[in-house]
């Protein structure tokens, strides 16, 4: 990996590459084995520090396809493991159609935290805003189709 192609990235998608790589192995990597590494190669690339937000959001990323071996345990599909030393890069396409997976899935877990029965008039206005910002990233990743 070249220095100045990761300084180019995103700190989320740093994290990414560097998850991808690990799991390249084909082995179940835990989150906190997949932090360990990250925090190596970062210091090894000598590269800013990571928010726990870019590191949560890139491992995301790069599990999306992954095999669950338990909770916060992953490895690469077989298929994507074995079949050759580099597993497939998702198309471009593929990448938006993820983060737009992952933006509704945040949505959802949002909207699963607010209490219906609970809920006040802000949190309704909230719900509406959710559902409202949900359907606009479906039609969104329609397009990416």
């Amino acid at each position: 990996m070249d220095r100045e192609l990761l300084l180019n990235q995103s700190p989320t998608a740093q994290v990414r590459i560097f998850t991808e790589d690990l799991l390249k192995d084909g082995r179940y990597h835990t989150r906190k084995e997949m932090a360990k590494y990250i925090e190596e190669k970062r210091q090894f690339y000598q590269l800013p520090e990571f928010r726990a937000g870019h590191i949560a959001g890139g491992i995301q990323q790069a599990t999306v396809n992954c095999e669950k071996g338990g909770r916060g345990t992953f490895r690469l599909q077989a298929d994507l493991s074995e079949s050759s030393d580099e597993p497939a890069a998702p198309s471009r396409n593929g990448e938006v159609r993820q983060i737009l997976d992952s933006a509704m899935k945040q949505l959802a877990d949002l909207a699963h935290r607010i209490d219906f029965m609970e809920a006040d008039d802000e949190d309704i206005a909230v719900l509406t805003k959710l559902k409202d910002s949900a359907q606009r990233i479906k039609e969104i990743r329609q397009m990416w189709e």
